[in-house]
């Protein structure tokens, strides 16, 4: 598991020294390639929530759940649609606030350990990405 998730990072990393090491007038190219990416995670990983919908009980729990597994993915839209600027800050703060809120509702307990250890990792590193990618385009 912890291989596909580092793997996943792999078109962050490359994005991201495309955008600072690059060949000129590529960089706009590198930073559109990592806003999409991170459009796509991030529906990737609301997409994990697909699966405890269909245990959830009560139902109020499964409109929560679906909320989550829907969401992240229109945030990731919404972002595509804005100026590459504002697109990076959306996903900055997207991305540790989804963790976030795994961590510290009803999810934890259904969200195994190894899944959440591995994301926290994997948030904190995206996050520093965008970051990164914010100052590559300023």
């Amino acid at each position: 598991m912890r291989l596909c998730g580092y793997g996943g990072l792999l078109p962050f990393a490359l994005a991201v020294l495309g955008a600072y090491f690059g060949p000129d007038g590529f960089k706009a190219f590198f930073i559109d390639t990592f806003i999409a990416y991170s459009a796509v995670i991030l529906s990737f990983i609301g997409a994990v929530h697909w699966g405890f919908i269909f245990k959830a009980e009560p139902f109020d729990n499964a409109t929560r759940l679906l909320a989550l597994a829907v969401v992240p993915s229109l945030v990731g839209w919404v972002a595509l649609l804005f100026p590459p600027l504002f697109a990076l800050i959306v996903f900055a703060f997207a991305f540790p606030t989804l963790f976030i809120y795994e961590k510290f509702t009803e999810l934890a307990t259904l969200l195994p350990d190894w899944y959440m250890n591995l994301r926290i990792q994997l948030t904190l590193l995206v996050t520093i990405m965008q970051f990164f990618t914010i100052g590559a385009l300023l």
